[in-house]
């Protein structure tokens, strides 16, 4: 590893954060002293909603009110063209909860799934709940339904386990 590293940092939460537990901002302050900044730049995705209008409101309400600098992605209403200059602006990305197969289909379509990949190997964390937690990883639609397979029994997640290793991966939501 060169001296000229920077940190690669992925944050994957099953949930909390901002759309679920607005009256507690501990994770999403968190997320921002991650970054080191006074004032990180945090970028909201919310692909995987359809770009809902209520979620990025959410968002920005509770984002304004901690040290940082909230802005938004919408692949529905583009702020711009130039997506990579955008992401690589920021220090983190928050990614949104919703449908993980529209998000990577949309991701892909647009491009944006190598982007977010280069802002990662550049320093950007990568932050998200729910899908926008699950898309981070290799198998997402797979690990959705090994999720709902497996809830509440850990001796199948013992047996599903020893077919294969998981290393790149992520069961949201799993309940003791």
């Amino acid at each position: 590893m060169s001296t000229n590293s920077v940190p690669k940092q992925i944050i994957a939460m099953g949930g909390g954060g901002f759309s679920m537990e607005p009256e507690n901002p501990l994770l999403d302050r968190y997320i921002l002293g991650l970054s080191k900044k006074k004032r990180p730049k945090i970028c909201f995705i919310p692909t995987a909603s359809g770009d809902s209008d209520k979620y990025i409101v959410r968002f920005y309400s509770a984002f304004v009110q901690l040290l940082c600098q909230p802005s938004h992605l919408s692949l529905f209403n583009p702020p711009t063209s130039d997506f990579r200059s955008f992401v690589l602006e920021q220090d983190i990305i928050y990614v949104g909860g919703g449908n993980t197969k529209n998000l990577n289909a949309l991701w892909k379509e647009w491009g944006l799934d190598h982007v977010l990949r280069e802002a990662w190997e550049s320093g950007v964390i990568l932050s998200g709940l729910s899908a926008g937690s699950i898309c981070w990883f290799e198998s997402p639609s797979e690990l959705f339904w090994m999720n709902i397979c497996v809830r509440g029994n850990m001796k199948f997640l013992e047996w599903l386990l020893s077919f294969r290793p998981i290393m790149s991966s992520l069961i949201s939501y799993y309940d003791n």
